[in-house]
């Protein structure tokens, strides 16, 4: 295979594994806290917020050691408020995780507020747990009790005095002896994993712990070219809010209407909640949707359908949802067995709402999902794609199957041209292939070349709409197959073209791809003038066949418009040594024919 080029020093990328703890931290319960209000005792609530180094380091885009898990990326959690009592039992559990070698600087900082109705709720104490090894070893050698600790909470909070500090002290104790308000919390490692850092340039980030990860979904390769039209595209690394409502309604085809849910996928995209997406969350998110399993996929949609989070799609959540499907057209509603949207929404909702409780659970969405065998069809087909994008030669057999296609010629010529989610580079690799077990791959490539409707085309016309749907191969043999084949194709049904001559056809076609990569390219150098060539073509390669009129005319259409080639480029030296090769074969003919005449005419002077 090709060497492929590796990205520049600047958006240089690494991705590897580091260890990660997950920790559940559980408020249990409160004393001592002090009467706040006029009448009655007081409402007390916590509010739990990790620190480490993070703040710092994310401006350095270093990314920090600590997380919560779960549905959301706030670095703050608060407990349910417990009413009128000075003695509150919370028994609120909350999940956090460290990954990366611990900086000794990770910490828990826990407050106590007294809610209050119609001002501002008053202030108790915090304070500050450090999660240090002592309490590491603690929780790790109980990983199903824990540790439970007692901690005072009189410490003050940016000029803000403690209720202790201040001198609002709770009821004294049978002793008389006035006691600072404490909080009760239990700590537990409840497993290990792993989680990804990436390093991008000299940019550090730390994506949350996902069952398919990217490293394992992807090839390096592929994160390299990914992250390199990225970069090319937006040179910032980051897309806002509104340019991926932009993406979404132009590449995901999402119609006006859609907008809480592309809202939605912003979110769940964005981990670290900071309003823009970064390569990284962009990559894990698609790794669930191009590798993951059923259920994982299952579970990203319950979410992206899950419009305010609470954990159920409710009626009117599965009505925004069908709206959306309806609005996108192309028969989705009638697919899914509804004529009418409401009827459509009405009856999903009866069939998945088991319990009768007028909302859907993940267990309930997930059972209906299962028990259909369109969407099990329509998932394994895309799981299918996705192989097959990933690696065509291995994995053309099961794309066929899922695909419902005969293992023949014909049925990969016919998978290749109508399978829409079938990639550029994978259409490229496969019909630049000499050999592929089971298939004559000379057949494939003349029955995919034929689906172009040739008859009456100009070459620089039906080159561009061949290309369109195709990525040339990076391999110099692979790719001269598949112009070889095109050339054929294209004299096949034009027979005046080129004075009918395959191999001349051939020759222009790779003078018509050397002119627009050296027109069109990203060098600085001039670009091939039009007298080069003519000359090129008419000398080089001694197509006399093809006039200097119609060359001057291929010319213009080339200068005029650029060629898609792919997501790069064909390098220039692989043009050039197969042109080089191209002059040899026809220089080859051309002296045999010389040769044939030279005979012939000896022989006729003789008689």
């Amino acid at each position: 295979a090709a060497r492929r080029p590796t990205l520049p020093p600047e958006v240089q990328l690494r991705v590897r594994l580091v260890p990660c703890a997950h920790w559940e931290v559980t408020v249990l319960q409160g004393r001592n806290v002090p009467r706040l209000d006029v009448f009655g005792k007081a409402d007390p609530y916590c509010v739990l917020k990790w620190s480490d180094s993070s703040e710092a380091d994310e401006a350095k885009g270093k990314g920090g050691l600590m997380h919560w898990t779960g549905n959301t990326s706030s670095k703050l959690f608060k407990t349910s408020t417990r009413r009128n009592t000075l003695a509150p039992v919370w028994n609120d559990s909350f999940m956090f995780a460290i990954h990366g070698k611990p900086s000794g600087e990770e910490e828990l900082k826990l407050s106590v507020w007294d809610w209050d109705l119609g001002k501002a709720d008053d202030y108790v104490g915090s304070v500050r747990i450090p999660i240090d090894e002592t309490l590491r070893l603690q929780a790790r050698k109980k990983p199903f009790v824990g540790t439970t600790c007692w901690y005072k909470v009189t410490e003050d909070d940016k000029g803000r005095l403690s209720a202790w500090n201040s001198g609002n002290r709770g009821d004294k104790d049978s002793d008389g002896v006035e006691n600072e308000p404490e909080v009760q919390v239990r700590f537990r490692i409840v497993k290990k994993g792993t989680i990804e850092q990436w390093t991008i340039g000299e940019k550090t980030r730390s994506l949350r712990e996902a069952s398919v990860t990217v490293s394992e979904a992807f090839e390096l390769w592929e994160l390299e070219d990914m992250c390199r039209v990225w970069y090319n595209t937006h040179p910032s690394g980051l897309v806002d809010r509104v340019q991926f409502t932009s993406y979404a309604t132009e590449f995901l085809q999402l119609p006006l209407g859609a907008e809480e849910h592309i809202e939605r996928m912003f979110g769940l995209i964005d981990q670290n909640n900071d309003g823009v997406l970064s390569f990284s969350e962009l990559s894990l998110a698609m790794a669930t949707l191009a590798r993951g399993s059923i259920e994982e996929k299952l579970e990203l949609g319950f979410r992206l359908n899950d419009l305010n989070g609470d954990g159920f799609i409710s009626g009117e959540e599965v009505w925004k949802a069908v709206h959306v499907l309806w609005l996108s057209g192309g028969g989705a509603g009638e697919e899914l067995g509804g004529n009418d949207e409401n009827e459509l929404a009405k009856h999903f909702l009866q069939v998945a709402d088991t319990d009768g409780d007028d909302r859907i659970s993940i267990h309930e969405y997930k059972a209906v999902a299962l028990s259909d065998s369109r969407f099990l069809r329509r998932m394994g087909r895309d799981s299918a794609i996705v192989e097959f994008n990933r690696a065509p030669v291995q994995n053309l057999n099961a794309l066929l199957d899922a695909c419902e296609r005969p293992r023949t010629e014909e049925g990969v010529a016919a998978c290749l041209q109508e399978i829409a989610h079938v990639t550029r580079l994978s259409r490229g690799e496969l019909l630049g292939a000499a050999k592929v077990e089971g298939y004559d791959m000379d057949l494939v490539r003349r029955l995919y070349m034929r689906s172009f409707a040739l008859e009456g085309r100009d070459l620089v016309a039906a080159l561009r709409d061949m290309l369109a749907p195709v990525h040339p191969p990076d391999d110099m043999q692979a790719m001269e197959r598949v112009f070889r084949s095109f050339s054929e194709s294209l004299v096949g049904a034009n027979p005046a073209l080129a004075g009918g001559s395959a191999a001349a056809a051939y020759s222009v076609v790779l003078a018509v791809i050397r002119l627009n990569v050296s027109l069109h390219g990203s060098g600085d150098a001039a670009g091939m003038s039009q007298q080069d060539f003519v000359c090129e073509v008419r000398g080089a390669f001694h197509c006399d066949a093809v006039g200097a009129d119609v060359l001057h005319a291929v010319y213009e259409q080339v200068e005029k418009d650029e060629i898609v080639m792919g997501m790069a480029s064909v390098a220039d030296a692989v043009l050039a040594e197969l042109i080089a090769q191209a002059t040899l074969d026809v220089d080859r003919k051309v002296n045999h024919s010389a040769g044939r005449r030279d005979s012939a005419r000896a022989g006729a002077t003789e008689a």
